[in-house]
């Protein structure tokens, strides 16, 4: 019932095993890192590198992607490795409350930093007491609070590493990011490492005081690669070379998808196949299409419903959409960018999302 778990160092062995009994290895829970899982070292490896370097290139990175591309795990990955420095003081921070008094309170309570702080009479309860002036919605104290900590911090020889996952435009990161742009210019040692849906981070960017965040580094996590989401699948349920390849073509190389169908094969093993392919499409429909096919337009919805009767040319969609080749353009770019098409080709775009056509073609049966 126990997993025999080999973590991924790096470049070495990416996969970890398990042993074909007991729990399921797989999850369709979101934000968990799972225990059947294929790892992104190109990605980790980038960020650590970077953000260890004497003079890093940046100090603030978004990961971005389409829902259920593997953001957080990502994230939490990147949080294991950069563990093993010393040097780091890392904070988890909610989109959702204060962000700045987060980040003070966390330092402050930080056993190893607590004795800085103490020694130089900074004190986080007067701090939040005196709030009454505001500056970009920042409350002035606690703003000028962190920045003494991070004072300290820099003469220590440490850095702090903020996450903030499945960032949002709202009250408390609008002026925390607007604060850390002022730190960053003070020459603080502090790090940003965000996660956002592609319309949150627009969104955010778009605001006048923080279009700063145009120049900051992005990585969109790209598909898993089905060579080794064939391996995996192979190695867990014994399967053929042959075998493998059809259920990783059938994920695209999604994250959500592959731990959907292991976990569904997983689930009903030694049912028809129809079973856990009806049970894999019920997952993805739920947990993620639904959901991306409301924040949807209608025009992006008529597109998508289009290329569903197996039309990839865009000329033939801009055709059946009645669009002028410049309002295509914007259509077609916009998807590409949500991470839901991709060209194929010149004058071709197919989906990205495993099984998107079928499901959607099972929407308009509802319509």
């Amino acid at each position: 019932m126990l997993f025999f778990i080999t973590r991924a160092k790096r470049y070495g062995d990416i996969l970890m095993e398990v042993e074909m009994k007991g729990q399921n290895p797989y999850t369709i829970a979101f934000g968990i890192k799972p225990n059947q899982y294929i790892s992104r070292p190109e990605v980790v490896d980038e960020i650590v590198s970077t953000f260890n370097s004497e003079t890093p290139p940046y100090m603030a990175c978004i990961l971005t992607g389409v829902r259920g591309c593997g953001k957080t795990v990502a994230m939490t990955s990147i949080a294991k490795e950069m563990k093993d420095y010393s040097r780091w003081i890392m904070i988890n921070v909610n989109p959702e409350r204060d962000i700045l008094q987060t980040i003070a309170s966390a330092l402050y309570e930080n056993p190893i930093l607590k004795p800085l702080f103490s020694k130089a009479d900074i004190n986080i309860s007067i701090a939040v007491a005196g709030v009454s002036i505001h500056q970009e919605n920042v409350p002035v104290h606690m703003a000028v609070t962190v920045g003494k900590m991070l004072s300290l911090i820099k003469t220590a020889g440490k850095r702090v590493l903020i996450m903030l996952d499945e960032v949002v435009n709202n009250e408390f990161v609008r002026p925390f990011v607007s604060q850390y742009q002022i730190y960053i210019r003070e020459d603080l040692p502090i790090y940003l490492l965000m996660t956002g849906l592609y319309d949150n981070i627009s969104d955010l960017q778009n605001e006048k005081t923080l279009t700063f965040l145009y120049r900051m580094p992005k990585i969109v996590l790209e598909p898993l690669g089905l060579y080794l989401v064939s391996q995996d699948y192979k190695k867990v349920f014994n399967i053929s070379d042959e075998e493998a390849v059809e259920m990783a073509k059938l994920t695209k190389g999604y994250s959500f998808a592959f731990q959907a169908l292991g976990y569904m094969r997983w689930k009903y093993d030694g049912e028809p196949w129809e079973k856990v392919l009806d049970e894999y499409d019920n997952q993805l429909d739920r947990n993620v299409y639904a959901k991306l096919w409301s924040e949807l337009s209608d025009r992006d919805r008529e597109f998508l419903i289009i290329m569903s009767e197996g039309i990839e040319d865009v000329s033939m969609i801009r055709e059946k959409l009645n669009m002028k080749s410049n309002q295509m353009a914007v259509y077609r770019r916009r998807l590409i960018d949500k991470g839901l098409i991709r060209e194929n080709g010149h004058g071709k775009v197919i989906y990205c999302l495993p099984r998107f056509a079928e499901i959607i073609k099972k929407w308009q049966l509802f319509e």
